[in-house]
């Protein structure tokens, strides 16, 4: 969906956007990556500890450091509720 559809209205500022979807269930609904080229989050989290590019890699992450980020992730998971819940 647009962004220029989301905010309800059509700028040429939006044309071409896309909205950013939520973390909410994101270890629930996998393939990851814009090609879904990953299976799993330890995969998406281990391809941005290895990037070579500056601007997107962290190399200083240690092993732990990359299971208490999964596991956050995972905390992000339960149901959605309606709004009269």
């Amino acid at each position: 969906m647009s962004a220029a559809l989301v905010h309800g209205h059509r700028s040429r500022k939006y044309n071409g956007a896309m909205k950013t979807p939520t973390l909410r269930n994101v270890v629930e609904r996998p393939t990851y990556m814009h090609a879904g080229q990953f299976t799993s989050i330890g995969e998406v989290l281990g391809f941005y500890r290895r990037s070579e590019n500056p601007e997107i890699g962290h190399h200083n992450l240690t092993n732990n450091d990359l299971k208490a980020l999964e596991a956050f992730l995972g905390t992000l998971s339960g149901p959605i509720l309606s709004q009269s819940e």
